[in-house]
């Protein structure tokens, strides 16, 4: 095998290197570099680095499509499914909404605004009235009681200047 004579310079760098300032030239490939290389013209099927990067930017299909990713899923069979018959439900002809009545915090947060002196006595005469507590339709009839003939409402107290 006939080899090239390399020559050195007195610094023992080979006298066809590359000089500072003058020239310039890369490192040699890392061995991960090669492999991709290899690799990408390997799943390009091209010849050079140059047809590699020519049939990416076509978007060339990987391995010229002998790989189909897949396969699998459109051989794939399914099992059949037997359709399920649906049965009409029995509603009845009219909607019933049950309603409950409202709790006493409830009457009192409603009845609250209504009366310039709410307090403990109002709150537990509404509870002695009304034990299990009234439909929300009643509430005018509930204010009306607990005020009782003389009472002052929230305007009447603006209007006289008391609240």
């Amino acid at each position: 095998i006939v080899c090239p004579m390399v020559e050195k310079d007195a610094y023992g760098f080979t006298t066809e290197a590359p000089v500072i300032g003058e020239s310039y030239a890369r490192h040699a490939d890392t061995p991960a570099q090669t492999e991709a290389k290899r690799i990408e013209r390997l799943v390009t099927g091209a010849g050079t680095l140059d047809e590699a990067a020519a049939a990416r930017k076509e978007n060339a299909v990987p391995f010229g499509g002998a790989i189909d990713p897949f396969k699998e899923a459109r051989e794939a069979r399914l099992p059949s499914f037997m359709p399920r018959r649906g049965t009409a439900m029995q509603l009845p002809d009219r909607l019933h909404i049950e309603r409950r009545p409202l709790t006493h915090i409830e009457m009192a947060t409603a009845l609250r605004p209504q009366f310039a002196d709410w307090g403990v006595e109002l709150y537990q005469r509404m509870v002695a009235l009304y034990p299990e507590g009234v439909m929300e339709e009643e509430l005018p009839e509930v204010a009306r009681r607990l005020r009782g003939p003389d009472a002052v409402t929230p305007l009447d107290a603006r209007r006289m200047g008391v609240a």
